[in-house]
């Protein structure tokens, strides 16, 4: 059940937040087979209709608001019609799913993005509803890792850390992952890009929580704030005091099951590690480099 007050108008002064007047409709009940309501996100949807997005554990459904509901004519298109209800009709989403982690979700314009722990998928909300863009080539990874999200108090809650990064374009969910309680917990964060319509990199960072403002985006990490797109020069990969390595992993052979024989690799970089040899009659490689430089291994 949603509960609500009487009116706040900042601009007359009216504050009645903490008046719950039983004798008004002041509740709005949902299916209870949804589950508790774990979110609610207000937005501003197509036209001038408003909606209060609500994330049940089951279900994720739509509720008309701002004093406004939709009536269906014989030819079943809605017509608006003005209600004295703050929360007017309950439309749920079409896709069979919930979100058991609030903290996962994110929300940047018109989208929102969140996970279902139970069903091992990550989606985004749209004009064109619910998408599950785990399945962008990510599937099974996901399946094993939501299913094992663990937080630090040793409860579901917590696992699953959601942000948007508004200059980027980019999802960044954070899934703390436990396999077993004799093992090491595994914590990894993935990015989705919205341009390229996939998972485009895991990242070093391991925050707990995130936001963007004013295109910027900041992480939290013990309860400090970190700026990713400082306005002076940083050390790359550098995050919360802390060095990591860039790597890049290639798909070499997407068709595993066809037999190949490579014979050379070619690379370009700008600057490819040396080795010293001086046997072999060639001069740029009588020094080894200090750089650690681009490589294949075998």
């Amino acid at each position: 059940d949603i509960i609500y007050s009487q009116i706040y108008n900042e601009k007359t002064g009216v504050d009645q937040t903490n008046q719950f007047i039983l004798a008004d409709k002041i509740t709005k009940s949902l299916n209870p087979e949804y589950g508790a309501i774990t979110k609610l996100h207000a937005r501003n949807a197509i036209g001038s209709m408003d909606d209060v997005i609500a994330l049940c554990e089951n279900k994720i459904v739509k509720i008309l608001s701002s004093g406004k509901d939709a009536l269906f004519n014989a030819d079943g298109n809605a017509q608006l019609l003005a209600s004295s209800r703050v929360l007017g009709q309950t439309i749920p989403f079409g896709a069979d799913y919930g979100c058991q982690n609030p903290e996962s979700f994110a929300s940047d314009q018109y989208r929102i993005y969140f996970a279902d722990r139970s069903k091992g998928a990550v989606l985004r909300l749209s004009r064109d509803g619910i998408t599950p863009i785990s399945k962008a080539g990510m599937g099974d990874w996901f399946s094993d890792n939501l299913s094992t999200a663990i937080g630090t108090d040793g409860e579901y809650t917590q696992a699953i850390i959601g942000s948007f990064d508004d200059s980027r374009e980019e999802y960044n969910i954070t899934i703390h992952s436990l396999i077993n309680l004799n093992s090491k917990k595994k914590v990894y964060t993935v990015s989705y890009n919205e341009p390229t319509d996939g998972w485009v990199s895991f990242k070093s960072f391991i925050p707990e929580a995130g936001f963007s403002i004013n295109n910027k985006y900041y992480t939290v990490k013990k309860g400090e704030i970190y700026d990713h797109d400082p306005n002076y020069p940083t050390l790359a990969n550098n995050f919360y005091g802390e060095q990591f390595n860039s790597t890049i992993t290639s798909i070499f052979n997407d068709a595993s099951g066809v037999i190949k024989s490579f014979r050379t690799i070619s690379y370009e970089g700008t600057q490819a590690k040396i080795v010293s040899n001086l046997t072999d009659g060639e001069y740029y490689n009588n020094y080894s480099s200090d750089l650690n430089g681009w490589y294949v291994e075998k």
